[in-house]
């Protein structure tokens, strides 16, 4: 049975999310649902397991009321899937591509997004972004192999690292806009100061995780 997050692989933790608010169950069927899927068996025969050996899963699953607290590092390398991928070092390098679908997962909520967002941030050794490879095949290797842990500390040290990049772009465009004369280039630049304003007001809002 599973019984930390370093263990549990992300799609079984989303998995888990959907069983727990499913409205057509109620507690005790939903807590039979978590225990059989971190256990890898059916309903039935987490409903046919002796009491005490129940009472123990129940202990054991009892982690996935603790929130994770991500490391705030992210390794240099994952193996998943007979994949090889490789975190990007530099916002400053990421492609159009790259960076329009991490604000498009980013901006529709971590959770229910979360394999996407890991999705752009890890790309296959060799490869670049979206090239040279199934996206989507990527994503069903982080889903199925990488750890809600790895996650959790992927995404934390990324959105981080994100922050810190708009706030330097942010004094930049600070102070070329200063220099400018009146008019619609400086207009324009202010806007754009403006627009990371506000995202770096809703980064430091909530939990990374």
């Amino acid at each position: 049975m599973i019984t930390s997050y370093k263990q549990l692989p992300v799609g079984l933790y989303l998995d888990i999310c959907e069983a727990s608010q499913d409205a057509s169950m109620d507690e005790l069927a939903k807590q039979v649902r978590i225990l059989a899927l971190l256990s890898g068996t059916t309903d039935d025969e987490i409903l046919n397991m002796p009491i005490a050996d129940y009472q123990r899963a129940v202990v054991a699953s009892d982690f996935l009321q603790r929130e994770y607290q991500p490391s705030g590092r992210c390794a240099s390398s994952y193996k998943v899937g007979g994949y090889d991928l490789r975190p990007f070092a530099d916002w400053t390098k990421m492609t159009a591509a790259q960076f329009i679908d991490y604000q498009t997962y980013a901006g529709k909520g971590t959770e229910p997004h979360i394999v996407e967002i890991v999705s752009v941030v890890l790309v296959p050794a060799g490869k670049k972004y979206g090239d040279g490879y199934d996206v989507a095949d990527v994503q069903r290797a982080i889903r199925d192999n990488l750890s809600v842990a790895d996650v959790l500390d992927i995404v934390a040290f990324f959105f981080s690292q994100y922050a810190a990049f708009l706030k330097d772009s942010l004094t930049y465009l600070k102070r070329r806009a200063l220099k400018m004369k009146d008019g619609t280039e400086k207009e324009t630049a202010l806007k754009q100061v403006r627009l990371m304003e506000a995202r770096l007001q809703s980064l430091g809002g909530g939990s990374t995780t």
